[in-house]
């Protein structure tokens, strides 16, 4: 006969070893001078430039390679970067080559941990990653150059097949793609993201998302921000004030404000 217990088992899972990986230490010259680190990204690219926000905020020196160059594309160390995806940003630290803006931040930031960009509060932490993913995973893969490609030549096609799911900007109301301006599809994302946000921080007055200090998650909005007025939505400041504040004061860091120079001369 079976008998079923209603006391709780603690479940206790087994050990697992892992290798150990030997850190990736800073190039250095013979006389132990710190190299920069070498970022492979575009200066018109939302994930390079989390990246750029990043680096810009933990003062670590780094040279930006942008891969659109006729020079950049034509040199050997160029055709030696690998990605499976043939994306951006790539950051090489000492012949270590990091993929993928997330990962990159992480290392980042459990790497040089003078400058934290998480706090130690779990909470926190996870209110901070909240607004991450919502721009990373939710409103920026929307607004890709590949993307917006295939838009352009599947517009028609789009009018017709995709849903009344995306409200319209102005009114709030569900409306579906109506064609005609491939950046139509971003804006309709990027407002409702951005909506998302503001709300999540409606009771902030602090100078940034979380505090006095920035955090990942200005890595992610500021360079969202940029974006957004890349696909021509003009009234970020007056449609989301408490989101715009917080890009002006990122901004205002003397290192961001120097890094950021190229994108924020063509849309700052």
């Amino acid at each position: 006969m079976h008998v079923v217990s209603n006391k709780a088992t603690a479940i206790i899972p087994k050990t697992h070893s892992f290798s150990v990986c030997k850190p990736i230490t800073m190039p250095t010259t013979e006389d132990g001078k710190v190299l920069p680190l070498t970022l492979w990204g575009a200066p018109t690219s939302s994930s390079t430039n989390r990246i750029r926000v990043a680096l810009a905020l933990k003062k670590i020196p780094f040279v930006l390679k942008d891969p659109g160059s006729p020079a950049v594309m034509a040199s050997e160390e160029y055709r030696k970067q690998q990605h499976p995806l043939n994306q951006m940003p790539i950051l090489e630290v000492n012949g270590v080559k990091l993929r993928q803006s997330v990962a990159i931040l992480e290392y980042l930031e459990e790497t040089f941990t003078e400058v934290k960009l998480l706090p130690e509060d779990p909470v926190k932490r996870a209110r901070i990653r909240e607004v991450v993913e919502i721009i990373n995973s939710f409103v920026q893969p929307t607004q890709n150059s590949g993307i917006l490609k295939v838009i352009a030549e599947h517009d028609k096609e789009l009018a017709v097949f995709l849903p009344a799911v995306f409200p319209n900007p102005d009114t709030g109301e569900l409306a579906p793609y109506s064609g005609g301006d491939a950046n139509l599809f971003p804006q309709r994302f990027i407002h409702k993201g951005f909506r998302a946000i503001e709300s999540l921080l409606a009771q902030n007055s602090e100078k940034f998302c979380f505090g006095d200090e920035p955090t990942l998650a200005e890595c992610f909005l500021v360079p969202q921000i940029l974006g957004a007025k890349r696909v021509k939505i003009a009234d970020v400041k007056s449609t989301y004030p408490n989101l715009y504040r917080i890009y002006e004061n990122v901004i205002g860091i003397e290192e961001v404000k120097a890094t950021l120079s190229d994108i924020l001369t063509l849309f700052g």
